[in-house]
């Protein structure tokens, strides 16, 4: 972390930068202290993300071999979380936009290079799927799933027209885990339905689960239906609305509560981390090619997550530290701009 933010700094605030970020990240981030302290892979995924993030600082500057050592570890973290393709993604637009920019040979040598690294990583793990099952999968499946299973997507994608936080995630419980018992729509808030109409016809669908067990065919078709309604009948709420509220609920409130206090006292622990890595980005930063490389990581993770069907905040994480080594620069330059201030007032 510490590395991340003195790269990213200008160099007056270098030292203050890093030692800024680094208390940050400690000391003040509790986002990633509640999540860490679980056996999560995500605490890993965080580890590998700035690793990547730092050799690929070096990389921008040295070039070379180091592309294919960053690429590797990039493949690392896509062994460890698959969600970590969003990290190639941020690296891959970084090194697109790096040849736009320089347009030669080298940079096609380096794009190689990074290829070569992630392949290598994944290439055996992707052979031993080919040879034991005869499917080519370089990832696990999108739903976590053991073996090959069903999953009602029309009924995640009835899901993605309403839900905006983890405060109902029970709904996500009868598709993931079939012969489970169904969650109570009647529970749910009106604002969820269009028309009673509606919210007692997915009562009727989940009381037919309720028969079943588990959902068919016919059930996901009529939830894929519902859902495309919804979507006729309010498009900007669909896409740009609740991927807007998703965004905020993950980076503001951390994970759900139904205690209004504790909300607005996660929002007001990480509104300084939030506002400090904007600033940070916006004003304080020099180094454009690192800057862009850190922007990219945070963007890519958050466009996702605004349109995913679980914006589950634990996902931002490996987000939380792109924007913690912006924020070390900004903190850094309103100590330097205290200090002198100081001065003035003192030579006055």
């Amino acid at each position: 972390m510490a590395f991340v933010s003195f790269n990213l700094a200008p160099v007056s605030l270098r030292r203050w930068a890093a030692i800024s970020s680094l208390a940050i990240y400690g000391c003040l981030s509790w986002f990633t202290v509640f999540w860490t302290r679980y056996i999560l892979t995500e605490t890993l995924a965080l580890f590998l993300t700035m690793l990547a993030i730092a050799v690929g600082i070096i990389a921008l500057r040295r070039g070379g071999s180091l592309w294919a050592i960053a690429g590797a570890i990039c493949g690392l973290a896509l062994m460890v979380r698959p969600d970590s393709l969003l990290l190639v993604v941020a690296f891959g637009l970084a090194l697109a936009v790096k040849f736009v920019r320089h347009r030669s040979a080298k940079m096609i040598g380096q794009m190689l290079l990074f290829s070569c690294g992630l392949m290598v990583i994944l290439s055996p793990w992707t052979l031993r799927n080919y040879l034991a099952f005869r499917q080519l999968q370089p990832l696990a499946s999108e739903f976590g799933f053991a073996k090959s299973g069903y999953m009602p997507t029309g009924y995640l994608r009835w899901i993605r027209t309403w839900i905006t936080d983890e405060t109902y995630f029970d709904v996500f419980t009868p598709a993931f885990s079939p012969h489970s018992q169904p969650f109570d729509p009647l529970k749910l808030p009106s604002s969820v339905f269009d028309s009673s109409e509606e919210r007692a016809q997915v009562a009727q669908l989940m009381n037919d689960y309720k028969n079943e067990q588990a959902f068919t065919v016919e059930m996901n078709d009529k939830f894929e239906a519902i859902a495309n309604a919804r979507i006729h009948r309010a498009p900007l709420r669909f896409f740009f609305w609740l991927p807007l509220k998703r965004i905020l609920s993950v980076w503001l409130t951390g994970f759900a509560t139904t205690n209004r206090l504790h909300r607005i006292a996660r929002m007001l622990l990480v509104l300084p981390i939030l506002i400090g890595g904007i600033s940070g980005f916006a004003f304080y930063v020099r180094n454009r090619a690192v800057a862009g490389l850190l922007l990219l990581v945070v963007l890519t993770r958050t466009i996702f997550l605004g349109y995913h069907y679980a914006p589950e905040s634990r996902y931002i994480g490996e987000a939380y530290p792109a924007l913690i080594a912006a924020c070390g620069v900004t903190y850094a330059a309103l100590r330097f701009h205290f200090n002198q201030g100081l001065r003035r007032g003192q030579g006055g």
